[in-house]
């Protein structure tokens, strides 16, 4: 369930990605990507060798692995709470990316977008390797243009604009433990901001930098 402390009784947008098929109950989930190859070929090696370890010390938590979930999640902004069936029998749940869809909006200009589905995947993966019984921390989700331009250090080209990224941080676990998470599932971008205690996930092609 999506809790929010306010209802502005706006119509949220439609994602554009299942305007094709529909309105399902149960989504199936989107095929791969292909990822272009990063700048620093010796970070990635670095980066690669060390996630292959940290996978090995984890229990299986692939997409095929997990069957059910559900997805909880904190916005520390704005005091919202999200609690919610993503998935059943592996499949992602429209009503689920739905509401993570309004939990996760620019909540700045109260803005909703279509959060790509591969990264709300990442999320859950995380969850699920690391999580534990506290809620998820979302610092930043779907970020407007405007709200892009306005913020201080924030790429002028952000995936956030694109609803293609994700920051987050799981109370009780090491910055550095959810970014070595995060790199070894290969799923995008990883970045790691020890400073504010969060990790960036993205859709986007798969590199790693951050301290």
């Amino acid at each position: 369930m999506f809790q929010s402390r306010h209802d502005p009784g706006k119509k949220y947008l439609s994602a554009r990605f299942w305007q094709a098929r529909g309105e399902p109950t149960l989504l199936p989930r989107p095929g791969g990507q292909t990822a272009a190859p990063p700048h620093h070929w010796k970070d990635a090696l670095l980066a690669g060798i060390g996630a292959t370890i940290f996978a090995t010390a984890l229990p299986d938590t692939s997409l095929a692995a997990i069957s059910n979930h559900r997805l909880r999640m904190f916005n520390p902004h704005n005091g919202e709470h999200l609690d919610t069936e993503i998935m059943r029998g592996g499949k992602l749940l429209r009503s689920g990316l739905d509401e993570f869809n309004r939990f996760a909006r620019d909540w700045r200009k109260n803005i909703s977008h279509e959060i790509d589905p591969r990264v709300v995947e990442t999320a859950i993966q995380l969850q699920s390797m690391v999580g534990n019984d506290e809620p998820m921390v979302l610092i930043s989700g779907y970020r407007s243009p405007q709200t892009n331009r306005e913020l201080n250090g924030t790429a002028k080209n952000s995936l956030h604009m694109q609803g293609f990224a994700l920051d987050l941080r799981q109370p009780g676990v090491s910055t550095s433990h959810l970014h070595r998470a995060a790199v070894s599932l290969r799923r995008g971008g990883v970045g790691k901001y020890s400073g504010s205690s969060f990790v960036h996930v993205d859709c986007g092609r798969v590199r790693y930098w951050g301290a």
